[in-house]
């Protein structure tokens, strides 16, 4: 995998290691099959969110794995994985309630 440290450099974080990518790959696709699966009310409620995003993200991740920048995923889980699991965490609370 290329984890090149470039994306690093200067921002005083540690590169991840091969492991952990391949951790962070098992956990996105977990929600990634978990927000297809999402009802389209909850997404409606939740636009702040890039839902179609996150199914394009899926599919490059599984059809076009080798040609995947790890670079640039790494960048988009630093920016975006925060508050997808915060809205993903308030959905799961609300169904819990039903």
């Amino acid at each position: 995998m290329n984890t090149s440290s470039s994306v690093f450099e200067g921002s005083g974080k540690i590169p991840p290691t091969d492991e952990r990518l391949s951790s962070l790959r098992m956990q996105s696709f977990e929600t990634f099959r978990f927000s297809a699966r999402l009802d389209e009310r909850y997404k409606r409620e939740h636009a702040e969110i890039g839902w179609q995003s996150i199914s394009g993200m899926r599919n490059v991740l599984v059809h076009d794995y080798f040609e995947v920048d790890f670079e640039s995923v790494w960048r988009i889980v630093e920016r975006d994985l925060a508050p997808l699991e915060q809205t993903m965490r308030l959905i799961l609370a609300k169904l819990d309630e039903l």
